[in-house]
């Protein structure tokens, strides 16, 4: 036995691949586990490639769950991992996934160029290279901040502008007279912006030319907050009821039976269910055809309520997008929490609870599905601004040093506030500076 392991290194090396091959094929099941375990002692735990031992349509479709930066990171590392990443379905899974809180362009080719725009996109945030920036002084108090879908607005004063960042400079497309406006939602499709204020009055602008598309006035109390989605307009109004609208037809279409539920915000997840949050993280969704109610879920069911931090003066917040058309998939945030989740619309029940908090001397000032926008108060004057993703990685958002003027008093022009999208912050200070920024190419 002896003189096998001196023959076997004698043959020349194609020879010793067609030996090993018949000696693999002759093992049973023992020895080949005796075998594997061997060679795993002999070259290290890390030398095992699990993916590798998957079938080839498992491991797409564990590439195809990752984000676009750890899909391009997996790429690398051998040439069976980058087939698998490179295969048709799991780009086109992946830029599914990450395209939830995003408008993605049509490209020329396809899931790939979109997958390259994406990730693109991820390395400007790193190395926070915004490939636009504009900055403007309204010298007003911002009342309220939209960003996302290719778009940018912001009520201040008694002005709603609203600009494009889809091109190389933010456009501006809207300026119109209004006041008091507290709620702006941009229509996922581009065309439309809504704006709800508490004085009455509400309405739906064209982005393509700033017309007044809809417009509606209650005679008596306000309304809390606008969604748009398509040709639907849910309106929460002050006295607990929401209202969803045809506003392309300019006809009201149903009225949500609220029962006991207390509104501390809304979402239209697609034009067929509309999402309202209740006290506790209570998730309660309404069919938008009638306003009916379907079911509810908590979000935060297993998850300690002291450490959600929720409280009156701290209201949840809530932004909604059918990942799948029997999942809906949820971002709850407050200043101190997130929890993102996905909701099985044929089971009613939640899964994937995951919660995350801001920090010691952190808030939170918008999130969405996979990344939120903290704001630290790191002792040092207005602190600073970060984009933090679902991992914890954090990227510090530079707005710049105000100029002029605003020298004198830097801690009010100092960026307070602030909305984010997926290749965009918009971020509006007390005295009125303005800082858009567009990190797509």
């Amino acid at each position: 036995m002896d003189s096998v392991p001196g023959r076997f290194s004698a043959l020349p090396p194609g020879e010793r691949v067609a030996a090993l091959r018949r000696i693999i094929a002759g093992l049973s099941p023992y020895e080949a586990a005796i075998a594997r375990r061997e060679l795993l002692a002999a070259r290290g735990p890390l030398a095992f490639d699990v993916v590798g031992c998957l079938p080839r349509e498992l491991a797409c479709m564990v590439f195809g769950l990752l984000d676009p930066l750890s899909l391009s990171a997996c790429a690398q590392v051998n040439w069976h991992w980058r087939g698998c990443c490179a295969e048709k379905s799991v780009v086109g899974e992946v830029v599914r996934r990450a395209a939830l809180s995003r408008r993605l362009p049509e490209a020329p080719g396809g899931a790939r160029e979109q997958l390259r725009r994406l990730l693109e996109c991820e390395w400007r945030w790193a190395g926070s290279r915004p490939a636009m920036r504009k900055e403007t002084w309204v010298f007003s108090g911002t009342a309220a901040l939209a960003a996302g879908h290719g778009w940018a607005a912001a009520s201040f004063g008694q002005r709603l502008q609203a600009w494009s960042t889809a091109g190389g400079d933010a456009v501006q497309r809207l300026d119109v007279y209004s006041v008091a406006q507290k709620s702006l939602a941009i229509c996922p499709s581009g065309a439309a912006l809504a704006a709800a204020s508490y004085l009455r009055t509400a309405a739906v602008y064209s982005l393509a030319d700033g017309a007044e598309q809809f417009s509606l006035r209650r005679e008596a109390g306000g309304f809390e907050q606008a969604d748009i989605l398509g040709e639907h307009l849910a309106l929460w109004e002050r006295g607990n009821t929401v209202n969803i609208y045809e506003w392309t037809q300019r006809r009201h279409s149903a009225r949500l039976a609220l029962g006991a539920v207390a509104v501390h915000r809304i979402a239209l997840c697609s034009r067929d269910w509309l999402a309202v949050v209740s006290a506790g993280w209570s998730i309660h969704f309404f069919r938008v055809a009638d306003g009916s109610p379907a079911f509810a879920v908590e979000a935060n069911a297993d998850m300690d309520a002291a450490a959600i931090g929720r409280h009156d003066s701290d209201p949840v917040r809530i932004k909604a997008a059918m990942y799948h058309p029997t999942v809906a998939r949820i971002a709850l945030y407050n200043s101190a929490a997130w929890v993102t989740l996905d909701v099985d619309m044929r089971a009613q029940r939640a899964r994937n609870v995951v919660l995350r908090h801001a920090g010691p001397g952190a808030r939170i000032l918008d999130a969405h599905f996979d990344h939120m926008l903290v704001a630290v108060d790191d002792g040092a004057l207005g602190g600073h601004i970060v984009r933090r993703d679902a991992a914890g990685q954090e990227h510090r958002v530079h707005f710049g040093r105000p100029k002029g003027l605003a020298a004198i008093s830097p801690r009010r022009a100092a960026i307070g506030t602030a909305v984010l999208s997926d290749d965009a912050v918009l971020g509006a200070s007390s005295m009125g500076r303005l800082v858009l920024m567009r990190f797509a190419g």
